[in-house]
């Protein structure tokens, strides 16, 4: 009888330590990330900072639970690891920061432009629509999973003032959206 008490109180931590590691994670990617939690940073401070996407946090402890958050690299202060952070997103209830733990960061965001499978690089999102140069020369399906704008067709534009010799994904001038965002084509 010891024996299967032992066992079964084993078992039940087991269980529980697993329950609350996927507690907090993220939808990254197509799958759930187990998360760190650690003191808050501001991650958007750091210089070589880089917005490399979002994800949809499990954390039902915290308000911003369910919320598409963004998710960062800022490789000379946490080389190797995504950083997952709302301080750049106005104002919240909270402001958190955690640790993804995944080995290595996801393939970045790409677009389907004229058949071809081009990167993207995300940008702070910028009103290219007002732009006075500013030229629509089509539509890319945008491969971006961290987004809730996944798999929709972006408008892409020039802008040669503002950005010389480069192609901006951009859906400002697309009516309603859940989220506005601006990526340069590599």
């Amino acid at each position: 009888m010891k024996h299967k008490f032992i066992f079964l109180f084993v078992f039940l931590i087991i269980i529980f330590s697993y329950n609350f590691a996927m507690a907090q994670s993220c939808f990254w990617h197509g799958r759930w990330v187990p998360l760190q939690h650690i003191s808050n940073v501001t991650v958007e401070g750091f210089r070589d900072a880089r917005l490399v996407g979002q994800c949809k946090l499990n954390a039902p402890s915290y308000t911003i639970n369910g919320e598409m958050i963004n998710v960062w690299e800022a490789p000379n202060e946490y080389p190797g690891q995504l950083l997952v952070h709302n301080g750049d997103q106005g104002p919240q209830p909270t402001y958190q920061t955690w640790i993804m733990q995944t080995s290595a960061p996801a393939p970045g965001p790409t677009c389907t432009w004229q058949g071809q499978e081009v990167p993207l690089q995300h940008i702070s999102n910028v009103t290219v629509e007002g732009f006075s140069d500013a030229q629509l020369v089509g539509q890319c399906q945008l491969h971006a999973p961290s987004y809730c704008i996944n798999g929709e067709y972006v408008n892409v534009w020039k802008a040669p003032n503002e950005y010389p010799g480069k192609l901006l994904v951009h859906n400002g001038d697309q009516g309603p959206q859940c989220t506005y965002q601006t990526w340069i084509m590599q």
